[in-house]
């Protein structure tokens, strides 16, 4: 069975770097979709680890490198095939972005 490592961007609503204030509450829209895609994994039979950031102190992003620490140990103890992290920016732009690494399997990069 493929694993796969689900991670929230933006720490949880109302701390610092939860997303743009007074347009859209990136956090909870974040956690939302995250959410639904674990759930859509764990129903086709794949494992699925969710990672979020709850709790902030600054945009210096220590809490980020805590979840990549996370990712990492989960990454090592088990089979993980691929790690999303799922972002959204209301800000600026418009229509996704998906950044993969060149060193995955031509089937990986299919799916991203």
């Amino acid at each position: 069975m493929s694993n796969f490592i689900i991670a929230v961007g933006h720490t949880a609503s109302g701390n610092v770097g939860c997303g743009v204030v007074d347009r859209l509450d990136e956090s909870n829209c974040v956690r939302e979709i995250g959410a639904l895609v674990a759930e859509y994994l764990k129903e086709k039979g794949y494992g699925v680890n969710l990672l979020r950031i709850d709790e902030s102190n600054s945009y210096n992003c220590e809490d980020c490198y805590i979840r990549a620490n996370q990712a990492n140990e989960i990454a090592n103890t088990t089979d993980v095939e691929l790690y999303v992290e799922i972002h959204i920016n209301a800000g600026g732009g418009s229509g996704p972005e998906v950044w993969c690494d060149l060193f995955l399997s031509e089937k990986l990069r299919l799916i991203s």
